[in-house]
């Protein structure tokens, strides 16, 4: 702990403070590209898809959660010319995308939508330390990269099964299906990795940004899972029970758009 703090003071004694200061806030507003996989292992599986004989189970994998605009806000320090710090909250959200695809055999492939097609997602908050630095700017235009630590808080742990099942009937057979799906309340760090453009007003000064980051979680907070249980029964009454399920932890790319408002500037 000591080390650490020696060598914050170090860094902040190092940075140029003749150059302008000033505290300022970042309301914003992102969108989410979330990554969703298989449950459980799927090594003998292709990595997007499993099959039976009666229909296709598809996982989006990397998809964005457009149901859903997270918005936040983050407290900022300009340093000097180059470097920032930033604490941020925000909405996040950890979601899954999957589809059933049934083969007609005399003719193309279906996505069953009005069977089981779902993108579904588990709200989460997000907090952060960040540090930002400009690469290369101009008078209208900065290019600027960021890299930060912080935590996903999901909300309660819940789980919930379709009460109605849903039914699709083919010439070849017919399947009736329930979806279950679970949420579990555990807070997970995280590492955000991103960069992006400032655009500046007449005077200099940032007028809004663009960013786009990859987040990345390795635990299982703000995990959501959703388990399909279907049950097919084709033209010679043989009945079959199949169970898939996908799941998401909020890793993915998130989209943002931010406007940074000066607040105090230090003479």
């Amino acid at each position: 702990m000591k080390s650490i703090l020696f060598f914050t003071l170090v860094l902040f004694s190092t940075l140029s403070f003749q150059a302008q200061r000033y505290l300022y806030v970042r309301p914003m507003a992102s969108m989410k590209a979330n990554v969703s996989t298989f449950t459980g292992a799927r090594f003998s599986e292709p990595w997007n898809f499993s099959a039976n004989p009666y229909y296709t189970f598809y996982n989006y994998g990397l998809h964005l959660n457009n149901n859903e605009i997270n918005l936040g806000l983050s407290f900022g320090l300009k340093l000097d010319a180059k470097n920032a710090v930033e604490l941020s909250f925000s909405g996040d959200n950890a979601s899954v995308k999957s589809s059933f695809i049934y083969k007609d055999l005399l003719g193309p492939e279906y996505i069953i939508d009005n069977f089981m097609t779902s993108s579904t997602g588990n709200s989460l908050l997000r907090i952060g330390a960040e540090y930002h630095r400009v690469l290369a700017q101009n008078k209208r235009l900065a290019l600027r990269s960021n890299i930060g630590l912080g935590v996903y808080i999901p909300g309660n742990a819940n789980g919930n099964v379709d009460e109605n099942p849903k039914e699709f009937t083919t010439p070849f057979f017919t399947a009736t299906g329930t979806v279950s799906s679970t949420s579990y309340y555990f807070i997970s760090p995280i590492l955000k990795i991103g960069a992006g453009f400032d655009i500046k007003n007449k005077k200099g000064n940032p007028f809004c940004s663009l960013d786009i980051a990859f987040i990345y979680n390795n635990k299982y907070g703000g995990y959501i899972n959703e388990t399909y249980k279907i049950q097919v029964t084709d033209n010679n009454l043989v009945t079959t029970s199949y169970l898939d399920g996908v799941k998401s932890n909020g890793t993915g790319f998130n989209f943002q758009l931010s406007f940074p408002i000066k607040v105090y500037e230090f003479k």
